[in-house]
Parts: C-alpha cells; sequence; structure tokens
C-alpha cells in the first residue's frame, strides 16, 4: 500500500470493511477471507478507524467475527494499536 496516499489507503480501508459488514450482515462470509489477506497489507492506524466504523464491535460482536479464524489474527493486530488504559 505504499503507492497510495495515507487519504486513498484509508478510503480504500474503509471501502473493503464495508464489503465486509454488508456481506455478514446478508449472511455471506466468503469476503473475508478474500479482503482480510488485503487489509493486512495496509498500514494498522490506516485499518483502525474504518474498522470500527464500518464493521463495529455490535456486528463484530453478533456475528462472532472476533473469533472468526481469517479475521482473528487482524484484530490481534488492530488491538495492540489502540492504546489501552493502563490505569487499571
Amino acid at each position: 500500500m505504499n503507492r497510495l496516499s495515507n487519504e486513498d489507503a484509508l478510503q480504500l480501508a474503509r471501502l473493503l470493511c464495508r464489503k465486509i459488514a454488508l456481506d455478514v450482515d446478508a449472511g455471506d462470509r466468503s469476503s473475508i477471507k478474500a479482503i482480510v489477506p488485503i487489509l493486512s497489507e495496509f498500514p494498522l492506524l490506516e485499518v483502525v478507524w474504518p474498522a470500527l466504523t464500518e464493521i463495529g464491535i455490535e456486528r463484530a460482536t453478533k456475528y462472532n467475527l472476533d473469533i472468526d479464524p481469517d479475521l482473528n489474527e487482524l484484530i490481534t493486530k488492530l488491538n495492540s494499536a489502540i492504546p489501552q488504559n493502563r490505569n487499571e
């Protein structure tokens, strides 16, 4: 993804995450396997916001996307990119 500007990469990540969201809502999980390797090539910070806004935590929980084998590694990487509250 080095050839894309940050804005273009963010927009493309948003579109890919939206595709996953729409397909999962329609009962089709096949795009996950095709799209996750593409998203894995993006800088993590370019994927965090689109994943949260387009797929969302509610959808991820509803459809058990957090335990999907194709998404698990990407979710783990995204989680590590989000600052955690260390005061707990």
